[in-house]
């Protein structure tokens, strides 16, 4: 049993599989997932992409977030995005809730652009 406040720090890289759409490339991720079952005080993240954005998908970027499957922005994440990274951040989050990035990409972005570095706070 975990007692008192705790602060984790998560940094991964993820390579960014194919995303087995014809006709177009997307970011669709969930940057936090609906499996912890603890209130987070605090959660900020930072992606950094390898192959910068078009700015279309820089003026389109979404963030979802509060149960799973939402569509709109519940938890009031603030975020700022540009050509090369984007960082947020969101406080007081329930249990099971969620926070999910999503931009459309022209088809063949993803092709070459291997990598996407994470890190969480």
């Amino acid at each position: 049993m975990v007692d008192g406040d705790q602060t984790y720090t998560i940094s991964y890289t993820y390579i960014m599989p194919d995303d087995r759409v014809e006709y177009s490339d997307f970011i669709y991720y969930s940057i936090l997932g609906t499996e912890w079952d603890t209130e987070i005080e605090n959660f900020s993240f930072h992606m950094t992409f390898e192959k910068a954005l078009p700015q279309s998908a820089v003026e389109e970027f979404q963030v979802y977030s509060g149960p799973e499957g939402e569509t709109k922005n519940v938890l009031n994440v603030t975020y700022e995005v540009n050509k090369k990274e984007i960082s947020g951040e969101a406080d007081h989050i329930e249990p099971h809730q969620a926070i999910t990035l999503f931009t459309n990409l022209p088809q063949g972005y993803i092709e070459g652009a291997a990598e996407v570095s994470t890190r969480l706070a």
